[in-house]
């Protein structure tokens, strides 16, 4: 064996490590990019749907005002003005509060429902299909493994 192709040899072993390393360096941080990304999507649309609880549960609680029976003939214009404004920042408080402390449920539901994939028609349709066709190979193994079980005891 000769010294050159020793040293050629790993010299071209060097390469290829480093080659390959710089390779998975470069998929890793691609991953790693992609998987951050989604996670900022995913806090990002979770915080959407909180916002719209929050602005949703704001509603109810405006309305809900209305409804209260109040005489309020003998009061100024500047005084509703004022009750109105303090109303609203109440329903505004209340609504920021019970979404901070987990909401109705609302931003979950909402989360998970814009967070799936959607399909179209033909790719629900097919997906069905293969399920069927899988249950329908698991239940010709189970019917096969119970008649073979049969079989050996008689």
């Amino acid at each position: 064996m000769n010294i050159t192709d020793i040293s050629t040899n790993y010299v071209t072993s060097l390469l290829d490590n480093s080659i390959s390393s710089a390779v998975v360096a470069k998929a890793k941080k691609a991953a790693s990019e992609a998987e951050s990304a989604d996670k900022n999507n995913d806090e990002e649309l979770m915080a959407a749907c909180k916002n719209f609880e929050e602005y949703f549960i704001e509603q109810i609680l405006k309305e809900g005002f209305k409804t209260i029976n109040r005489d309020d003939s003998d009061m100024s214009a500047s005084s509703k003005s004022l009750l109105s404004y303090y109303e609203d920042g109440l329903a505004k408080e209340i609504a920021s509060s019970a979404t901070d402390q987990g909401g109705y449920g609302l931003a979950k539901i909402m989360y998970e429902q814009l967070s799936r994939e959607t399909y179209t028609m033909s790719e629900v349709r097919q997906r069905q299909a293969e399920e069927a066709a899988q249950a329908a190979q698991a239940s010709e193994a189970v019917s096969t493994a119970v008649a073979d079980e049969i079989v050996e005891e008689t």
